[in-house]
């Protein structure tokens, strides 16, 4: 029983090996790891706290000045620049800008909510 070379001579040399397959460049969207001081947004993590820190403050403060109209508005003005100055710009931190604008919602703690959704959401990187 012959397994190399052609079946009817027995002295013909073997067929060359099938060449490997070469792999296919795929764009692909990876997700950042996260390490001990660095959290998968790809902050440092004493800057996530601040920015929950800040938004924590300012939910608490916006419970009591609901009836103060334009001193809401100032404390979600600065809150809101600071967390962007903390963060960066984010899309996803608009909602929770347009979400502070409405008067009302200030029961709700709309600023950690949107920290909370940026330390949730990772960081994507192009490989």
């Amino acid at each position: 029983m012959q397994t190399e070379g052609n079946q009817n001579d027995p002295n013909a040399p073997a067929p060359p090996p099938l060449p490997t397959p070469t792999p296919v460049l795929v764009h692909r969207v990876a997700t950042r790891q996260a390490t001990a001081d660095r959290p998968a947004t790809g902050l440092p993590k004493w800057k996530l706290v601040g920015a929950f820190a800040l938004a924590a403050a300012s939910d608490v403060l916006s419970v009591w000045i609901v009836f103060l109209p334009p001193a809401q508005i100032a404390l979600d003005m600065l809150t809101g620049l600071a967390i962007w100055a903390i963060l960066g710009w984010k899309w996803y931190l608009l909602p929770g800008f347009v979400a502070e604008a409405i008067p009302g919602l200030a029961v709700f703690p709309t600023w950690l909510l949107v920290v909370g959704a940026y330390a949730a959401w990772p960081m994507k990187t192009k490989a």
